[in-house]
């Protein structure tokens, strides 16, 4: 999925914000450095089950890193900071 998608949910104990959400960013290479997603659960090479539903996932390394979410608003500003580390420097915010 390309695009950025969130969506309402009934609350649960893996989403209790109640927020199912993927907000990619692709490069100009159509690569996926940057992801935050709860969509389903994130699974570790080597691990059996999942290990997170919130997670912050880099593609270029296989990075997962664990994302606590604490509301929409922090959220969006987690992603484009995210995206601002990955960004040439003459591009990013204050540049």
């Amino acid at each position: 999925m390309k695009e950025i998608a969130v969506k309402e949910i009934a609350a649960t104990a893996r989403r209790p914000a109640g927020l199912k959400y993927s907000l990619p960013f692709f490069d100009d290479r159509d690569r996926c450095p940057v992801r935050f997603d709860n969509r389903h659960a994130a699974r570790k090479r080597g691990r059996p089950g999942p290990i997170a539903f919130d997670h912050w996932r880099r593609f270029g390394d296989d990075q997962l890193v664990p994302y606590k979410f604490i509301d929409a608003e922090t959220l969006i500003g987690d992603f484009f900071e995210a995206i601002d580390a990955h960004l040439p420097p003459e591009l990013r915010v204050g540049a």
